[in-house]
């Protein structure tokens, strides 16, 4: 399964969407999507999660330096959850 989450940064909140089958073509509309929210919402920021084994982590493919400072940024604030 998988889905789109985002924090505001502003509110320092996070949503989650709901989940969906975890296929190729999904995976790739969902992660093109993304990428383009992320250029332009500039108050937010998009990831995917994945689940497997009812366990959820943040689905990670591209490692560079700015994307790291944007996941841990979301890792704490996703911590912070109610």
């Amino acid at each position: 399964m998988i889905r789109i989450s985002w924090c505001d940064k502003e509110k320092k909140r996070v949503y989650n969407g709901d989940w969906k089958n975890k296929t190729n073509k999904t995976k790739n509309e969902l992660k093109n999507w993304i990428n383009h929210q992320n250029m332009i919402r500039h108050k937010e920021y998009y990831w995917l999660e994945i689940k497997e084994d009812n366990n959820v982590k943040n689905y990670i493919e591209n490692k560079d330096v700015e994307d790291k400072i944007e996941r841990d940024y979301v890792e704490v604030l996703s911590s912070f959850r109610v």
